[in-house]
């Protein structure tokens, strides 16, 4: 399971990331930005292309995360520009033990989420921040 949040924006550079090798999909520069909006304050690995769009890895408060980003946009459309909808996906690791016992489920409550949630919603240039 996992936590989906959305959101409108057109201050990511889609022509400055790097080509998803694997599958032509945007979304490197949201997770470069996330990086630097809590570098010192925990841990976020590199991204890394998915077959669905980027990821990267997280550790807070002794919990890891993995954050999936994505942004489509069309043939037509101006990068640089028009407001873009971003789908930010969020999952907790959780050990053998923590399933068994139903145990550390990610939910909309869970601190980073809200952690996350809270910074984009802080950013005047993102709009429409929503859980999916």
């Amino acid at each position: 399971m996992h936590v989906a949040i959305s959101f409108k924006t057109a201050m990511f550079d889609l022509s400055k990331e790097h080509e998803n090798m694997i599958n032509p999909i945007y979304g490197e520069s949201f997770l470069i930005w996330l990086k630097e909006q809590f570098d010192g304050e925990f841990s976020v690995t590199a991204p890394f292309m998915e077959d669905w769009g980027w990821y990267c890895n997280v550790l807070f408060q002794g919990q890891k995360y993995l954050v999936g980003s994505s942004v489509f946009i069309e043939e037509d459309d101006n990068p640089e520009s028009e407001l873009k909808k971003w789908l930010i996906q969020i999952d907790k690791h959780r050990s053998f033990i923590e399933i068994l016992l139903r145990k550390a489920h990610i939910s909309e409550t869970d601190e980073f989420v809200y952690l996350l949630k809270s910074k984009l919603e802080a950013e005047p240039k993102i709009k429409s921040v929503v859980f999916e």
